[in-house]
């Protein structure tokens, strides 16, 4: 009957034809709300049963309350087809690398994804977290509405249910406090506090690594408590933290045990050490999590003890304690009694605090000594990712400037050029070119040996300013030298001119 009454009104017209009100009653019930305009009310039922039907679906009632209006949206915020059509190509894994690029840009313009293409949006972060933490800002109020009313879209909400923190799966509580940690870390550690005691181990072992986020000298006391816990994956993540909090009392422990095993010498100004490697390993220590068993420095077990020691103390305590700078520190330590020991731990130091006088420090010692038996195994492909935009260009600039400084694929200026993500100044882009092109000059017929070249050209096509594009294409075209390398270089011109393209469509107003 309802189907035959819709098509009625249809034919007739609803202005000479009204629904009775059992047929909107029984619309409503399907979810489709009656105080629609006739016309749409017509269309919307028409379509949602001839869908059924085409499909050989019955239609269930409608038994939960209507939802509210979808608020208006801002069309001047949308973005341009053009863009939209930029972020297809993204998604579609034609240019996945330019995503966050992609992101950045619409924030910087004010931009927003429109309602159309976000459902199928919702379906892919659903399965890709990483994807969804760079688009959720990107939504507009209509989006928000919209993750509200689809169940399957309930993971993706910015306001989890908190009611879920007592009655939900592990997975949910997870996710929970994985968004209080991310918006009020204060309030994600008390609740966590309040029934620590009696939840199962595999459930510490999810909560306490969400402590990362967030993390700060507040949940200093919790985790030290989570030191003497019964698991001992709860205990070594708690310890891993401590040691991320620069004035925790672990910290202040390793510290003191380091001066300890220093025997220091003075001759002439200079200061010279000897370290002693720790003996026997009592329980304090143990709890503050030193592997007796680890074996991850030079050296065997007891070296690998001493380096988890150096390891956890911030580089910049050794300047105070010297009284030296980072550069002079550094020569102290690789001059004693185990350099590379030394090295490798001062260099984890380094990237667990973050510090940016002793990543220039390490990687300038790398500069001049990566010729030498030694050193020539240095690895330092972690650290490169963590140093500030202006100092990767300057180191990568010093680098260039070196003989023979992209000769080896390992080498300390492929590697820094390789798992760098900064930004490249056009200074770096022109000189890396040159750098290429002389050595084209130098090793003609040797393309076979560049694999590395381009596996930092790659690399850079997302980081080196795209407008520069027509000028590198010139430059490309009126100089052979290039051309045995022709493949590569139009992959890099492709991504550039494509990102050039991206920018272009995210700064322009949405047509």
């Amino acid at each position: 009957m309802l189907w035959q009454e819709l098509i009625k009104v249809a034919l007739m017209g609803t202005e000479r034809s009204q629904l009775s009100p059992p047929t909107k009653e029984e619309l409503r019930r399907l979810g489709i709300d009656p105080a629609l305009p006739p016309p749409r009310l017509v269309l919307e039922g028409a379509a949602y049963l001839a869908t059924m039907h085409k499909g050989g679906i019955r239609a269930r009632e409608w038994t939960r309350p209507q939802p509210a209006a979808a608020p208006p949206n801002d069309p001047q915020r949308d973005c341009s087809p053009r863009a939209i059509q930029v972020l297809e190509q993204i998604l579609n894994d034609s240019f996945p690398d330019a995503l966050g690029e992609f992101v950045q840009l619409l924030h910087q313009h004010q931009r927003q994804l429109p309602a159309e293409m976000l459902p199928d949006l919702f379906d892919q972060a659903r399965r890709n977290a990483e994807l969804w933490g760079k688009l959720r800002d990107c939504i507009g109020t209509r989006g928000h509405w919209l993750l509200q009313q689809n169940p399957d879209w309930a993971r993706l909400r910015r306001q989890p249910d908190e009611a879920l923190w007592e009655y939900g799966t592990r997975p949910q509580r997870l996710a929970l406090l994985r968004h209080w940690r991310e918006e009020r870390p204060d309030y994600g550690r008390e609740r966590v506090m309040e029934n620590w005691d009696t939840e199962d181990s595999k459930t510490r072992i999810g909560l306490i690594a969400h402590f990362a986020t967030g993390l700060g000298p507040a949940d200093e006391t919790f985790l030290e408590n989570a030191l003497d816990d019964r698991r001992k994956e709860v205990r070594q993540k708690a310890a891993s933290l401590l040691l991320q909090i620069p004035a925790s009392a672990l910290v202040q422990r390793m510290q003191e045990r380091a001066v300890a095993l220093l025997d220091l010498s003075h001759q002439n100004g200079a200061i010279d050490i000897e370290l002693q490697l720790p003996d026997e390993l009592g329980p304090a220590i143990l709890r503050d999590g030193i592997d007796p068993k680890l074996r991850s420095y030079p050296g065997g077990v007891k070296a690998s003890r001493l380096g988890q020691i150096l390891a956890a103390i911030p580089p910049r305590f050794w300047e105070q304690h010297f009284e030296r700078d980072a550069e002079e520190v550094l020569s102290i330590f690789t001059d004693s009694n185990w350099p590379e020991l030394t090295f490798s731990a001062l260099t984890q130091a380094t990237i667990r605090h973050r510090t940016p006088q002793w990543m220039e420090a390490l990687v300038d010692f790398w500069f001049r000594h990566h010729f030498e038996s030694p050193w020539q195994n240095i690895e330092l492909e972690d650290l490169m990712p963590q140093l500030p935009r202006p100092l990767f260009n300057q180191l990568a600039l010093r680098g260039l400037s070196l003989d023979q400084a992209l000769a080896s694929s390992n080498g300390p200026v492929s590697t820094l050029l390789q798992h760098g993500q900064q930004i490249w100044e056009d200074e770096l882009t022109y000189a890396f070119f040159r750098k290429i092109k002389e050595w084209f000059q130098d090793h003609p017929g040797q393309y076979w040996s560049t694999w590395h070249f381009w596996n930092i050209l790659s690399k850079a096509a997302y980081l080196i300013r795209p407008q520069l594009w027509p000028t590198l294409q010139k430059a490309f075209d009126q100089d052979r030298v290039w051309y045995e390398a022709g493949a590569e270089i139009d992959k890099f011109m492709t991504v550039l001119r494509f990102r050039d393209q991206m920018q272009k469509s995210l700064s322009s107003d949405p047509k």
